[in-house]
């Protein structure tokens, strides 16, 4: 009997390692993926910035507003992808932060202003002025949770409006509610893409593909039920075929104890233009090993009177640093040769303290939480995860001086 025991033991043991053997290799493999995809992404969105900066005719603008807006969902596909596996393996982490809910809306009308206007849907948006101008949340998630009812919505409504609401239900000194309405007046959606947003459905460990019952666009409805869930929110749908579909999703958020009441009032403006001109004159170097992103970045940053110096590795960008002194350096993570964390730790043990104590920015495409974490072990100051904007880049290079 104790031998049986015994057996049994080593059995459990033998399954356990080869279950985590697997989820270390498909952790990999997301981490990989994501790499891969993002980077190019990333140059797309950059070089179209660049060439809407170039006073396009008005049909290119309008032709280069689609390549940005179909880039962007790519992005978010991705997203989805690699965020239900993480949820599924319940490894999906919230980056809690402060962050503007009207910067948020703001940015999602900005976002869907050219689809909707050659559809020729009209854009309603509502933002509760009692709201607090800073919430401490994760503001990614709640865009990508938008982002996702105001696309289902979009690809179901052929005309009249699309409306988004942001309602203060309660409010006390360490937290506030918010009620969201996504909806739209067309047809409704279509009762078996919902199945999978309410579906309490957990694949079992010994299931290969998780994603075989659903599609694209269910899917994206899934991941943005278990996104609520993880903020302990609730999501309501009165979906009338033939009437449309209104989305009512109930967030808990805390107030951040500083409010800024001047962002309150001027979030949901057009922001005025910054010329960057503190930044005028610095020198950057640019670790990256893709060429693509050394020559759009490059040309990005020069616009504005940067200095910019590239290196394809660690090793070589070590070499560049012990030749010239630097104000910053934006440093890529997955590299050949020498990766960003060890090139940022070789830095950080330089006797001379204006070559160790450079900010270093880490320029990471992997959409794990855990990256950024080890980034500021191994000493880099901030981050900023590809695809990113100009205006973030640029803000996360005027915070670090």
């Amino acid at each position: 009997q104790l031998d049986e025991l015994n057996r049994r033991l080593v059995n459990e043991i033998a399954d356990r390692e080869a279950i985590e053997k697997s989820s270390f290799a498909r952790d990999n493999f997301l981490a990989a993926m994501s790499h891969e995809m993002r980077t190019p992404i990333n140059a797309l969105a950059a070089t179209t910035h660049l060439l809407l900066e170039e006073n396009p005719r008005p049909d290119q603008i309008e032709h280069l507003r689609t390549l940005q807006f179909a880039a962007n969902n790519l992005v978010v596909f991705i997203n989805d992808i690699l965020d239900f596996s993480k949820i599924e393996a319940g490894k999906l982490e919230l980056d809690w932060r402060p962050f503007s809910p009207a910067r948020v809306l703001k940015d999602i009308e900005e976002r869907f202003q050219v689809p909707m206007q050659e559809k020729g849907l009209q854009w309603q948006a509502r933002f509760d002025e009692r709201i607090p101008s800073q919430l401490i949340g994760d503001p990614v998630r709640l865009n990508q949770i938008l982002t996702n009812l105001v696309q289902a919505s979009y690809n179901h409504t052929e005309e009249g409006e699309i409306r988004v609401e942001m309602h203060l239900l309660e409010l006390t000194r360490s937290e506030a509610t918010l009620e969201v309405l996504v909806s739209g007046s067309g047809k409704g959606l279509p009762a078996d893409l919902l199945e999978g947003m309410f579906a309490q459905r957990k694949p079992s460990e010994e299931q290969e593909d998780i994603y075989a019952d659903y599609s694209t666009a269910s899917l994206s409805l899934a991941i943005t039920r278990r996104l609520i869930d993880l903020q302990k929110g609730m999501v309501e749908v009165d979906n009338r075929p033939g009437h449309g579909t209104t989305f009512r999703v109930i967030l808990p958020f805390k107030v951040a104890e500083e409010q800024d009441q001047a962002l309150k009032k001027t979030s949901l403006q057009p922001a005025k233009q910054d010329t960057y001109a503190d930044l005028k004159g610095i020198r950057i170097l640019f670790v990256e090993d893709n060429k693509l992103n050394q020559i759009v970045v490059q040309k990005l940053l020069a616009k504005l009177g940067i200095e910019v110096f590239t290196a394809d590795d660690g090793e070589k960008a070590l070499q560049v640093i012990e030749e010239k002194d630097f104000d910053l350096i934006l440093m890529d993570i997955q590299m050949p040769v020498m990766d960003g964390y060890r090139t940022t730790a070789e830095i950080r043990k330089h006797p001379d303290p204006r070559k160790r104590d450079v900010p270093i920015i880490a320029l990471t495409a992997s959409a794990f939480l855990s990256e950024t974490e080890k980034a500021k072990l191994f000493g880099m100051n901030d981050h900023v995860g590809k695809p990113f904007s100009p205006e973030e880049l640029l803000a996360k290079i005027r915070s670090c001086l």
